[in-house]
C-alpha cells in the first residue's frame, strides 16, 4: 500500500505483541534508498544477536557463544555465519587469521541465514517483520529461499511501498515470484474510507464531529497523517473540550498541512523552534545517512559538512517521538520523517554538499558496503566521475560474496553514472560494465544473455582497441563452453588471448590465460600440458598477491594429479 496508511503500524503490532507475550523471538530488517550499515538481511541478522559495531574478532566471540547455546559448535558453521555477517578482509585470510569463505551464489548466502534462524526457532516460534523491502532485494530472495526450503516455524511480514517501488523492476519481478506461492499472503493496505476514518479519528480523541469530517477529508483515509496531526494539535495545546467533543481552540493557529510529509516538516521544525539551522543542519547531514544513523559516522560527516553534531537535537527528536535509540545510534521514526528532512536539505541549497561530505567520511573508513556507499554519496553530489570507481568496488564486493542480485542492482547504478558522463561509444569503460555483467550473467546461468555480451565485447573491443576486454571475454568464453556447447575452437581463443595479454605485458591476463588453458588441456586429457600452465599460472597469481586464485590453481592441479596414473 501507499506510505502512511497503516502497512508498517499493522506489522509494528504483529511484531511488538509476539514478543510481548512470549509468543515469539523477533527480528526486523529495515532498508533504504541509499543503503545503510544497518540495512537489510546483514542488518537484521546483526541486531538480533548482538553484533552491530562489533569488529570482526569480537563478532566472531559472540557468534560462537551463540551458536554454542544453540547447540551448533561446528567450526565450518560458525566459518560461514561469521563471513556472512561480518566478512573478513582478504588481507586477514591471507595473514590466516581468518578461514576463508567464499559464497558461490546468493542461495549459498541465504541459506547460512535461513539455517541458523531454524535453529533459533527450536525454542520459540519467529517473526521477521521485513520493512520497506522495495529497496531491499536480497531480503526479498531471501524470504522466497525461506518458504521454498525445509520448513520451521516462522512468520515473514514483509511491508511494501506502493509508491517507491515504480522503476524497481528486479524488486518487482523478485516480490511477484514469490507471491506466486501457495504459503504466501498478498494484504493490500489502502486509505481508510471516511466510514472508518472518521471513527478512528473520534475514538483517538473524542473530537467534534465537524472537526472529525474535517480531518478526515484533508488526510484522505491516511491513518498515519490523521494520528500525527491529532497528536501535533494536542502538543501545541491547540484542542479544548466542548459538549460535542475536543474543538480547536478559537486562536488555534492550525491550518491543515497539505500532505503528511508537510505535516512531517512541520513537527520537525516545532521541534527544532528558535534554534533554526544549528539543530536543522545535524538533521540534514543524519537524512543523508539513511533512516537508521550510526552515530560516530554522524558525528564524522557533520565535522567534514562544518556543522556541530548537535546531540541535543537528537534528544529533541527522541522526545517527540520523531526517533528512537539503536544499538549504534539513533534512526528516524518514519521513513517518510527522513525524507522530508532530506527534501528540506535539497530545497536548503544543501544536498549535493551534505552528500559530499558523507563521502569525505566514508572515504579513510574500511568495512563492507563502504565502497558502494562512498560511490552512491558521491553519484548523489553530482560528481559521477568520482562515484564509479567506489560503485565498481562495491559491485566485486558484493560479487565475491555470492551476493550476485546486490551486484546486478548496484552495476544498473553504475551505468547510470557513466551515462551521465556522455562517453564515447569508444571509451573502455563501456567494455568495463559490459564484462562485469557478463561476469554475472554467466554466474547466475543466463547464458543466452551472457553469450550475447560476450560476442559484444569481443567485437567493440576488437573495434575500439578494448585489448584488456577483448582478452578477459575470450578467457570467459572458453569457460563457458560447458554451458554453452562447442560453439568455438576455444582453444584458438585462447591462444589469441595468450598473444594479446603477453603483448600487453600484463602479467594478471597472462595468467588468467594460462590458467583457463591448463584447464582447458586437462579437460581433453593432456594432463602433463595442464599442470605446467596451471603451475605457471600459480606462479604468477602468487608473485601478484593474490592468494584466493593460486589456492583454486592448486586444486585443479591436484585434480590432475589424482586423474594421473602412476607406476609404483
Amino acid at each position: 500500500g501507499a506510505a502512511g496508511c497503516g502497512k508498517s503500524r499493522l506489522a509494528e503490532w504483529i511484531y511488538r505483541k509476539s514478543h510481548e507475550v512470549g509468543a515469539a523471538t523477533v527480528f526486523r530488517a529495515l532498508h533504504n534508498p541509499e543503503g545503510g550499515p544497518g540495512d537489510g538481511l546483514v542488518g537484521m541478522l546483526n541486531r538480533g544477536v548482538s553484533i552491530a559495531g562489533l569488529s570482526r574478532e569480537h563478532a566472531v566471540d559472540q557468534l560462537t557463544r551463540v551458536l554454542g547455546r544453540l547447540g551448533h559448535a561446528d567450526e565450518a558453521d560458525l566459518d560461514r555465519l561469521a563471513e556472512l555477517l561480518s566478512p573478513a578482509t582478504e588481507v586477514a585470510q591471507t595473514a590466516g587469521s581468518a578461514r576463508p569463505v567464499r559464497f558461490r551464489s546468493d542461495s549459498e548466502r541465504h541459506e547460512v541465514a535461513r539455517r541458523f534462524l531454524s535453529w533459533i526457532s527450536r525454542r520459540r516460534p519467529l517473526v521477521l517483520w521485513l520493512d520497506d523491502v522495495q529497496w531491499g532485494l536480497e531480503t526479498i530472495e531471501f524470504a522466497d529461499r525461506v518458504m521454498s526450503g525445509p520448513s520451521f516455524p516462522v512468520l515473514l511480514v514483509l511491508t511494501v511501498r506502493d509508491d517507491a517501488i515504480s522503476g524497481r523492476d528486479l524488486e518487482a519481478a523478485a516480490l511477484a515470484a514469490l507471491e506466486e506461492r501457495a504459503n504466501c499472503s498478498r494484504i493490500e493496505v489502502g486509505p481508510l474510507p471516511d466510514a472508518d476514518q472518521v471513527p478512528l479519528i473520534q475514538a483517538i480523541l473524542g473530537v467534534d464531529p465537524d472537526l472529525a469530517v474535517k480531518v478526515a477529508t484533508r488526510t484522505d483515509g491516511n491513518a498515519l497523517f490523521a494520528v500525527h496531526l491529532l497528536r501535533d494539535w494536542v502538543e501545541r495545546g491547540a484542542m479544548q473540550p466542548s459538549a460535542t467533543g475536543y474543538r480547536l481552540v478559537e486562536d488555534a493557529v492550525a491550518a491543515l498541512p497539505d500532505d503528511v510529509r508537510t505535516m512531517w516538516t512541520e513537527r520537525v521544525a516545532r521541534a527544532i523552534g528558535d534554534r533554526g539551522d544549528r539543530w536543522l543542519r545535524p538533521l540534514e547531514v543524519a537524512a543523508m545517512l539513511g533512516r537508521v544513523v550510526d552515530e560516530e559516522e554522524w558525528k564524522l560527516a557533520c565535522t567534514h559538512a562544518g556543522v556541530a553534531p548537535r546531540a541535543d537535537a537528537v534528544d529533541a527528536l527522541l522526545t517527540e517521538g520523531l526517533a528512537t535509540r539503536s544499538e549504534t545510534g539513533w534512526a528516524f521514526a518514519h521513513g517518510m520523517l527522513r525524507e522530508a528532512i532530506a527534501e528540506q536539505a535539497k530545497a536548503n541549497g544543501r544536498w549535493e554538499d551534505l552528500h559530499r561530505a558523507c563521502a569525505r567520511m566514508l572515504l579513510p573508513r574500511p568495512g563492507p558496503g563502504v565502497s558502494a556507499r562512498l560511490g552512491l554519496h558521491r553519484l548523489e553530489a553530482r560528481d559521477p566521475q568520482g562515484a564509479l570507481d567506489p560503485i565498481m568496488a562495491g559491485i566485486q564486493e558484493h560479487f565475491v560474496a555470492g551476493a550476485y542480485g546486490l551486484a546486478e542492482r548496484l552495476l544498473d547504478t553504475w551505468f547510470e553514472a557513466l551515462a551521465m558522463l556522455d562517453p564515447a561509444p569508444s571509451d573502455p569503460r563501456w567494455g568495463q560494465g559490459w564484462m562485469r555483467r557478463l561476469n554475472l550473467h554467466y554466474s547466475t546461468g543466463k547464458f543466452e544473455s551472457a553469450r550475447a555480451l560476450t560476442r559484444k565485447v569481443i567485437d567493440s573491443a576488437r573495434q575500439y582497441g578494448w585489448v584488456e576486454y577483448e582478452v578477459r571475454a575470450l578467457i570467459q568464453a572458453a569457460k563457458a563452453q560447458t554451458a554453452w556447447g562447442p560453439q568455438t575452437d576455444e582453444s584458438l581463443g585462447l591462444l589469441r588471448a595468450l598473444t594479446l595479454a603477453s603483448n600487453l605485458e600484463d602479467p594478471e591476463l597472462v595468467a588468467a590465460a594460462h590458467y583457463q588453458m591448463g584447464v582447458e588441456a586437462a579437460n581433453h586429457g593432456f594432463n602433463a600440458r595442464g599442470r605446467a600452465l596451471l603451475q605457471e599460472a600459480v606462479e604468477t597469481y602468487e608473485r601478484l598477491g593474490f592468494d584466493n586464485r593460486a589456492m583454486m590453481g592448486w586444486i585443479h592441479v591436484a585434480h590432475i594429479e589424482m586423474q594421473t596414473p602412476t607406476m609404483d
